[in-house]
């Protein structure tokens, strides 16, 4: 097994070789680590206590948090050992996976080319590149290490080992809630490759404990993700788009992993998807449903690896949605485990009836992992630096206009600096409604930024005419009007928005701010105290509501 397993740590070294020179990138690094307050002393009793007590960056994830501060209590606040941090968890990952197969299979070659698979697949490299995803690749360590203490203890039942089981599933969960999955994956594995015999309900019932640890999770997250405002409303997004960009993309990531072409850090959500892609794209679902189901009794490989696929990328396929990316490669990580799943025993199981020597499965292998490794190395270069990374994406996006907009305005904003011919092509982004409300919003940011208030407006103004729904349009011409000295056009704004959207504590306490500027203190207490409401741990907005009524006398 130690010759497996050099080959493995050889392959992913080969295809990530050098990441640990490459630098933060302007898209999530800075809110994560560059510029995160929160983990800039490394680990320290507050730091601990704030990763757990705060929904920072949209998400409750303590356990990669405090990885974080780790890094920066042991290196520094530098690029490099943070990647190679990154690239050990995902080698551990890897052996791991080898283990978990290869041990309760005993098929050592075709657990090995699932491990390799992915090791190299160039759908993997945002999650092992980019700093910021350090939640994939630490959470995936424990959702290795709660597979291999799951084999343990069906060997060998005891509380001990059970309870070893819930504590690597509950850090897990700790470090990215993509994890609520794997009870439901445990009861896949039940039946292969574990072949345990006990009925059905028994073994939900003996994963309780872990789907109520999954559920706590899963309210943790929504709340930190509302509170954030990353889940977009069906205002902006129709379910009915949602479903069809959910049908869709199952496909899409089964011929990206095929065909692993056009990979980039941002794909935006389609305008509209054309009936009959959607219907190709169910047919192909369901065909292949079937044909899993078919195939469950004589290869039960098959239908746990589909399974695996499906239900391990419910989270991330789009019907909450969370942001404003159709699909993300990183999403893939765990999912594609299914898929190389099935691949690989289908292969081991025809070159075994075919009694073919060990030499023929080897060629093959390498016929198919060697090119993944070429291209996924390819990829990894996209991550060196601001540079290669969003000129790599506008360039594989040059051929759809709303797609190219929003990726250059992210591209022009990580550089400071307007260009006249991208900002006049974003300008124009063609598409429907919505989307053209969203890059009207992205070139009014991006106006703003450049102290250009007037054509800041005129965009915000633009977005609004398109989707006045969105109350984000109103707070940002609000905020614009307010630089501007416009604060009866201000308040306007802000009411707008409060109305739009009356729970958001953002919305009242912007509100409040205007209204105050304006001397209308009175109303501004309101909003202040509206906002308590709503967020009664804002220790700022108490102290300036007793500022406030100190002022006004009260």
């Amino acid at each position: 097994m130690s010759v497996f397993a050099a080959a493995l740590v050889a392959l992913t070294l080969i295809v990530y070789f050098g990441v640990w020179s490459f630098g933060f990138v302007q898209f999530d690094d800075p809110q994560y680590v560059s510029a995160n307050p929160n983990i800039a002393d490394g680990l320290t009793w507050r730091g601990v206590q704030w990763a757990f007590t705060a929904g920072y960056a949209m998400n409750w994830h303590p356990v990669t948090w405090l990885s974080h501060m780790l890094d920066i209590q042991l290196f520094g606040l530098a690029p490099g050992p943070a990647h190679l941090v990154n690239l050990l968890l995902h080698t551990f990952n890897v052996l791991l996976l080898f283990w978990f197969l290869a041990s309760t299979t005993g098929a050592r070659g075709a657990s090995w080319f699932v491990a390799a698979l992915f090791a190299v697949h160039p759908l993997h490299v945002e999650s092992v590149a980019w700093i910021s995803e350090r939640k994939d690749v630490l959470s995936t360590l424990f959702w290795m290490l709660t597979l291999v203490t799951y084999v343990r203890y069906v060997r060998r039942p005891d509380l001990r080992r059970y309870l070893l089981v819930v504590t690597c599933f509950a850090i897990g969960l700790m470090a990215k809630p993509m994890l609520v999955t794997l009870p439901f994956v445990l009861l896949l594995v039940d039946r292969w490759p574990l072949e345990r015999t006990e009925k059905f309900w028994p073994l939900v019932r003996e994963k309780l404990p872990l789907l109520a640890l999954a559920s706590a999770a899963s309210v943790a997250t929504v709340i930190a993700q509302k509170a954030g405002g990353a889940v977009v409303r069906f205002e902006v997004i129709p379910f009915g788009l949602r479903v069809q960009n959910a049908i869709v993309s199952y496909v899409e990531y089964l011929a990206k992993t095929i065909w692993p072409s056009s990979l980039h850090m941002y794909y935006p959500y389609p305008v509209s998807i054309p009936v009959a892609t959607v219907a190709i794209c169910a047919a192909v679902l369901v065909g292949l449903t079937v044909a899993a189901i078919t195939a469950a009794k004589r290869r039960p490989y098959v239908a746990v690896g589909w399974l695996w696929y499906l239900g391990t990328l419910v989270p991330v396929i789009g019907l909450v949605q969370v942001g404003r990316q159709a699909m993300a490669d990183r999403y893939s990580y765990i999912p594609l485990i299914g898929v190389f799943i099935i691949v690989a025993f289908a292969a081991a199981e025809w070159l075994s009836r075919k009694n073919a020597p060990q030499w023929i499965g080897l060629a093959l292998a390498c016929i198919v992992v060697a090119p993944c490794a070429g291209a996924a190395r390819a990829q990894v270069q996209h991550w060196r630096n601001d540079q290669t990374l969003w000129t790599h994406a506008l360039e594989v996006s040059a051929d759809l206009d709303p797609r190219r907009a929003a990726l250059a305005t992210q591209f022009l904003l990580a550089e400071g600096n307007v260009v006249p011919l991208q900002t006049l092509l974003f300008s124009q982004a063609s598409g429907g409604d919505v989307f053209r409300a969203l890059a009207r919003q992205y070139l009014g940011r991006l106006f703003a930024r450049h102290d250009r208030p007037d054509e800041a407006v005129a965009m915000f103004q633009d977005a609004i005419r398109l989707n006045p729904s969105v109350p984000e349009f109103h707070g940002e011409l609000a905020t614009t009007y307010a630089r501007q000295g416009k604060l009866d056009a201000a308040v306007a704004e802000f009411r707008e928005a409060v109305r739009l959207a009356p729970e958001s504590p953002g919305a009242h306490r912007n509100l409040a701010v205007a209204l105050m500027q304006q001397g209308q203190n009175d109303e501004a207490v309101k909003e202040l105290r509206e906002v308590l409401r709503l967020k009664p741990d804002a220790a700022d907005v108490r102290q300036a509501l007793a500022d406030l009524l100190r002022k006004i006398g009260k």
